[in-house]
């Protein structure tokens, strides 16, 4: 039997210093504000998790705290942290 896993895109736009993570289809969402710039975001039609934001990424220092920043988002989008992980550091890099 296979899994079906949500496609996820993540783009690190460094003019802004923001780093997004979208799972699945982009669409309508509201964010929550947590502290250090993360923003988690909801789909507003059913209230899932459907992506991330952070806002500040480097002036956050979380370029040195990958792994920590990883689990917050990991719980929120249940995404395996280590894939988070990689691919944050594969998209600060470009």
């Amino acid at each position: 039997m296979m899994i079906h896993k949500p496609r996820m895109s993540v783009k690190y736009d460094r003019p802004v210093d923001v780093l997004h993570i979208v799972v699945g289809e982009p669409l309508a969402y509201e964010g929550d504000g947590r502290p250090g710039g993360i923003e988690l975001d909801y789909s507003i039609d059913d209230g899932v998790p459907c992506g991330a934001k952070v806002i500040g990424l480097k002036k956050y220092g979380w370029p040195n705290r990958l792994g920590e920043l990883a689990e917050i988002l990991s719980k929120h989008l249940s995404i395996d942290p280590s894939i988070l992980t990689r691919d944050i550091a594969r998209h600060m890099e470009r």
